[in-house]
């Protein structure tokens, strides 16, 4: 055989394919690619695992490695960086399937470097699967976390219905019969006195609510946001535009449920109390098994409202990675602030979502 080239069944690649460089020592597999995502060289593990040794990968496409459905994407990121070549590709949140089954992340570097027929991209492939299995551990957690603190406002919202709510009333009739036994010069300061309770009730009412709406669970999120919206709007003076698109319902579990509830209600508290808003437009869009949550205001803008309710954002943010969204805030077209988040409709869409990775909100 002659140095420097090596013999594979039926075929001969070519030495510049096999020649042993620096990267065959590298701890990840490694290969480059053209911007068109050819394979230009492929260290010894890239051919171990992709072809199990026997094969030649030089001239042949990474994308037909790629576990189904995330071919598309990687190729758009292409297009998009054949585009734009200065845009750098990062984690592309895909995942190279080897001849094993095993999925392996793909990952490309931010330089791109440049070779005599253009520029060339430098792949690494790494086994994820322990952080793999780590994500989906802490998904699992975020999902019983959420449910048990949905179960601890139910049962706070009940108690509030009932005990409070009901020595409330107690008190109004109370009142009532006071005012009618002592007549007339202390009527008024009776009156007043039934209109402070009044008021507490219908906050009473209110904070039962916004604890556990029970047109949540019972007829889904769109109803507990328009009840959302005209609370807000009565009780802050915040005019809220609120839009739906798509199927709502069907197939959307409690946990997007509770989470798409808590993040609305979180976001245009935010702007009432931070942004300095006068209006506030959310919209909820489903779009296959994702739903889309945006909340835009005509306020002081991204920067300073984030700094003020940073904390609150934050949490958001890390909640929603954990059940496989994505979540971003933004400054708005024409000013104000834009928060988007994507929320999987269901346990098996996170699982997906998780696997594919979701990627950040598109404006």
């Amino acid at each position: 055989m002659t140095p420097g080239r090596e013999q594979t069944r039926g075929d001969r690649c070519d030495p510049r394919d096999r020649a042993p460089m620096p990267l065959d020592i590298a701890p990840v597999a490694h290969l480059t690619t053209d911007v068109r995502g050819r394979i230009q060289y492929a260290d010894r593990a890239s051919r171990t695992l992709l072809t199990s040794g026997r094969g030649c990968l030089r001239g042949r496409s990474l994308s037909a490695f790629l576990r189904p459905g995330m071919r598309d994407a990687f190729e758009s990121r292409l297009r998009e960086l054949r585009s734009h070549p200065r845009r750098e590709l990062g984690c592309l949140g895909v995942h190279v399937e080897t001849r094993s089954g095993r999925a392996l992340s793909l990952a490309a570097s931010s330089d791109h470097g440049r070779g005599p027929k253009g520029p060339t991209l430098l792949w690494m492939l790494r086994d994820d699967s322990e952080l793999r299995d780590l994500r989906a551990e802490l998904r699992s957690a975020s999902v019983e976390r959420l449910l048990a603190e949905e179960q601890v406002r139910a049962r706070l919202s009940q108690d509030l219905h009932d005990d409070l709510g009901q020595l409330l009333a107690l008190v109004t009739l109370k009142l009532a019969k006071l005012g009618d036994q002592l007549g007339s010069p202390f009527q008024e300061p009776v009156e007043e006195i039934a209109d402070i309770v009044e008021t507490i009730v219908r906050r009473a009412t209110s904070l039962t609510f916004q604890l556990h709406p029970p047109m949540l669970e019972s007829e889904g999120i769109v109803p507990a946001a328009e009840w959302l919206a005209r609370e807000l709007q009565r009780s802050y003076h915040l005019e809220v535009k609120l839009e739906t698109s798509g199927d709502l319902v069907e197939g959307v579990d409690a946990v997007t449920r509770v989470m798409l509830f808590r993040s609305l209600r979180e976001l245009l508290l935010n702007v009432a109390k931070h942004a300095d808003a006068s209006r506030a437009h959310a919209r909820l869009t489903r779009e296959g098994e994702r739903i889309e949550l945006r909340v835009h205001d005509d306020g002081r803008g991204a920067r300073e409202t984030s700094a003020r309710s940073g904390f609150g954002l934050q949490s958001l943010g890390e909640r929603c990675s954990a059940l496989g969204g994505a979540f971003c805030v933004e400054q708005g077209d024409d000013g104000g602030t834009r928060a988007t988040m994507i929320l999987p409709v269901s346990s098996k869409s996170r699982l997906v979502s998780h696997e594919t990775g979701a990627g950040p909100p598109q404006r």
